[in-house]
């Protein structure tokens, strides 16, 4: 299934997903199979549970904005799942939370899907491209983790590569959206230690490392340039990398 662009199109399928599920499981077990989570990392559940949230506050937010007249119809779903939300309860039956995602309130959510797709693009970040960058960031965490690299340089790495590998993972919640925002904040962050990076540079092995690590982080910045289909993302983020690599060749 193709990540939807628009936050209610996205909050529908996980939703719906969740509403498949039979009466009998426990509320763990079902969020943490919707969001991919070891049902026993209680921190990752709850994490993605803060994510959904957001998500939810974020539909209504492009519900208000984008479609147009009195949007009461669209808004009705959320006060059900807001609640369902407010009381999650790990170990209770799944039938107790399930039982506020009525078909009102998913016909509600499926309107709003449809309302808002045409104010959203319609390029997407498939499937396979987000295990592909997935997959490329835990070989860079590995390398990381294997390298000479100064200490102070490796948590840098550690904790912008995980970070953007969280939104990835996340993807399903947060959109290009999220994945937008942990880019400009990796960014940011590599650009406050350019002069360690740099110094590190004379390293060949560490030059090569770190020019592995600007590339995808260009590619993924690529990638939610594609989805949004907006030319400014191009400014910030690609002009900050392209910098830092010319500073690390000079």
């Amino acid at each position: 299934m193709e990540t939807k662009n628009n936050p209610t199109g996205r909050l529908f399928d996980i939703l719906e997903d969740v509403r498949s599920k039979p009466n009998a499981y426990s509320s763990r077990k079902v969020w943490a199979s919707a969001f991919d989570c070891d049902p026993s990392n209680t921190g990752e559940i709850l994490g993605s549970l803060a994510d959904l949230i957001r998500l939810v506050a974020e539909a209504k937010e492009a519900t208000v904005k984008f479609i147009p007249g009195d949007v009461a119809l669209f808004l009705a779903p959320f006060p059900k799942i807001e609640s369902m939300l407010s009381r999650v309860h790990f170990d209770a039956t799944w039938e107790q939370s399930r039982a506020h995602l009525d078909d009102n309130t998913m016909s509600g959510l499926a309107f709003g899907n449809h309302a808002l797709t045409p104010f959203y693009g319609k390029n997407v970040l498939r499937e396979d491209s987000i295990a592909e960058f997935i997959a490329q960031l835990n070989e860079l965490l590995q390398q990381c983790l294997a390298s000479d690299l100064p200490p102070e340089l490796q948590k840098l790495f550690m904790k912008n590569l995980e970070g953007l590998r969280h939104a990835l993972m996340a993807y399903r919640i947060s959109g290009a959206r999220g994945l937008e925002a942990e880019l400009d904040r990796a960014v940011g962050s590599l650009i406050r230690h350019h002069e360690e990076i740099k110094s590190a540079s004379s390293d060949p092995q560490a030059k090569a490392y770190t020019a592995q690590v600007f590339d995808i982080i260009s590619k993924l910045n690529d990638s939610v340039q594609f989805v949004q289909n907006a030319v400014a993302l191009a400014g910030p983020t690609a002009n900050s990398i392209t910098l830092l690599l010319n500073q690390l060749s000079s």
